[in-house]
C-alpha cells in the first residue's frame, strides 16, 4: 500500500472511528514495514488535520454532488491529494500518479477517474477556488449559519471550539487559533545534574544544529529546526529529553524539600515523572546521610496511572534515563486500590483534560473532543482533586496542572475546590510566564514558544 492510500485509511480511522492520530498512525505504519517515506504519511494526516475544513470546503466546490457517507475513504484520499497540491511542494504528476494509484489500492478501482479528474480540475483553476464556500453560498443557509461556516473555514477549527476560545479569551482567541495552526518547535529537556543547559547547546552548535534558551523553564532548550532524537548528542545517556518547556514547569513549582515523598498522579507517558526525579534525585539507602544534604533529594516518587498499557511507557522513559520510581496500575479517584496510608509531602495532579493547550501537536483533537465534554471533564477533574486530597501532608503542596485553556478546568475546578475545603490555600504564583488567573497562571499556545498550560499551586493547612 502506498503512502496515499495508508494516509487515507488512518484519517478514517481518526474521523471515522474516533481513534486518536497518537494511535492510529502508529499503528497502521506498523502494517507496512517496507514503506518507503513514513515522514510523508506523517506530514499529510497532521496536515490534512490541520487545514481540514479548507481542504473539505475545496472538494465541495470540485465536486457536482456531495459522496455518500459509505464513501468516505475517498473523500480521505481527496483530501489526502488536494492537501500536497495545495500545501506541499511534492511534485504534480507524483501526487497525481499516486493518489489516483490509492484509489486502486483502497479497493475503489472505478474513482480512478474521479480522484483525477478532481485534483487536475484544482491545479487548472487553484486561485478560483480558494474561496469556495464564498463562491457557493446556498440560499437555503441562514446568514448565521452561512457565518458560522465561513468560521470554520477562517480558523480550521469547529465552531463550538471557537465561541468558547472567544468567550473565555476575548481577546486573544484569535492568536490561539492561529498559534494552534501552527507547527510546534521541538524543545528538550536537559538533565542539568549531568550538563548544563549552556554546555549542551554549546555541543549542540559543535554539530551544526542550532538551539536557543527559553527563559521560562531552566532546563528547556529549543531546536531551531526538528532532528531525530538519535542525532542528539547523548540522547541515549540520558541528558536529554524531548518535552516542551510549558510541561516542564510541573517539577519546578513542586519545589520538592529534601526527603520527600511525592506522587505523581496520572503519570503516563512519564515526562513529567522522570523530570521530577531528575530535579530531585532519590535518596540511596547506602549514602542516605550525604543524600539529605544535597538540596531537594527525595525518599520516593510513586507514579499512578490507570492504564496498564500507558504505565509501560513510564518504565521505557526511566529505564532510558536510569531512573526510578514506585509505579502503581490504579484509579487515583479510588486511593484506597492501590495507596499504602503514607502521606504524601508533594503531590501532582496532572487532571485528565479537553488538551485544548496542544492543539498544535495533536490537531485530531479538533475532532475528537466536543462540548459537552467539557462539563464530564471538570466533574472528572474536581472528583481526582477531592480524593488526592487527603493523601497529602498538613503543610503539603499539591500542583495542579492541565494542558487546557478553558476556565471551566482550570480556574473554576480550583475556585470550587477552595471554596468548599477550608484546608486549602493558595499559594499565588508571581511567576513573569502565563497570565495571572483568579487562581493560579495560565500559558496560552505559542507564548514564548510553550505549549498551553494552566497551573495553580495550593498548600494544605
Amino acid at each position: 500500500m502506498n503512502s496515499r492510500a495508508l494516509s487515507a485509511r488512518i484519517l478514517h480511522a481518526v474521523l471515522e472511528d474516533s481513534i486518536s492520530l497518537s494511535q492510529a498512525l502508529p499503528a497502521q505504519l506498523a502494517t507496512q514495514p517496507g514503506l518507503r517515506d513514513p515522514q510523508l504519511v506523517q506530514a499529510i494526516v497532521y496536515g490534512v488535520l490541520r487545514h481540514y475544513y479548507e481542504i473539505d470546503a475545496l472538494i465541495a466546490s470540485l465536486l457536482a454532488k456531495p459522496l455518500k457517507a459509505k464513501e468516505a475513504d475517498l473523500q480521505y484520499l481527496l483530501q489526502v491529494g488536494l492537501f500536497q497540491l495545495k500545501f506541499l511542494s511534492v511534485p504534480h504528476h507524483i501526487v497525481l500518479n499516486e493518489t489516483v494509484n490509492a484509489a486502486k489500492q483502497l479497493g475503489k478501482p472505478w474513482a480512478t477517474g474521479l480522484v483525477n479528474g478532481v485534483l487536475r480540475q484544482y491545479l487548472r483553476e487553484p486561485q478560483a477556488l480558494e474561496t469556495p464556500v464564498k463562491k457557493k453560498k446556498s440560499k437555503k443557509k441562514s446568514s448565521a449559519d452561512e457565518h458560522a461556516e465561513l468560521l470554520c473555514l477562517e480558523y480550521n477549527h469547529p465552531l463550538w471550539l471557537i465561541e468558547r476560545l472567544r468567550e473565555a479569551w476575548p481577546t486573544h482567541w484569535q492568536a490561539i487559533l492561529q498559534a494552534n495552526q501552527m507547527h510546534p518547535p521541538m524543545t528538550l529537556r536537559v538533565n542539568t545534574h549531568r550538563i548544563t543547559r549552556e554546555d549542551y547547546q554549546s555541543l549542540l552548535a559543535s554539530k551544526g544544529i542550532e538551539s536557543h534558551i527559553l527563559a521560562p523553564a531552566s532546563s528547556a532548550l529549543t531546536l531551531a529546526s526538528p532532528h531525530r532524537v538519535e542525532q542528539l548528542p547523548f540522547f541515549a545517556d540520558g541528558y536529554i529529553s524531548v518535552q516542551d518547556a510549558a510541561s516542564q514547569l510541573a517539577a519546578f513549582l513542586l519545589d520538592c524539600p529534601p526527603d520527600a515523598h511525592v506522587l505523581d498522579a496520572c503519570a503516563a507517558p512519564g515526562g513529567k515523572t522522570c523530570h521530577i526525579l531528575e530535579e530531585y534525585p532519590l535518596i540511596s539507602p547506602l549514602s542516605k546521610l550525604a543524600a539529605e544534604c544535597q538540596k531537594g533529594a527525595i525518599k520516593e516518587l510513586v507514579a499512578v496511572d490507570i492504564d496498564k498499557l500507558r504505565l509501560t511507557k513510564v518504565q521505557e522513559n526511566l529505564s532510558r534515563l536510569k531512573l526510578t520510581a514506585t509505579l502503581k496500575t490504579g484509579n487515583v479517584c479510588e486511593p484506597e486500590t492501590w495507596w499504602d496510608g503514607i502521606l504524601f509531602d508533594r503531590i501532582l495532579c496532572d487532571a485528565p483534560c479537553s488538551a485544548s493547550g496542544v492543539i498544535r501537536r495533536h490537531p485530531d483533537i479538533k475532532f475528537l473532543r466536543y462540548d459537552e465534554d467539557i462539563a464530564v471533564l471538570q466533574q472528572q477533574q474536581m472528583t481526582i482533586l477531592k480524593a488526592l486530597w487527603p493523601l497529602l501532608k498538613t503543610g503539603g503542596k499539591l500542583v495542579y496542572s492541565t494542558c487546557s485553556v478553558f476556565p471551566e478546568e482550570n480556574t473554576l475546578v480550583l475556585q470550587d475546590f477552595l471554596a468548599n475545603e477550608p484546608s486549602a490555600h493558595e499559594e499565588v504564583l508571581s511567576s513573569s510566564w502565563g497570565h495571572a488567573q483568579t487562581i493560579g497562571r495560565q500559558i496560552l499556545p505559542g507564548e514564548e514558544g510553550m505549549d498551553g498550560f494552566y497551573y495553580a499551586v495550593l498548600r494544605k493547612v
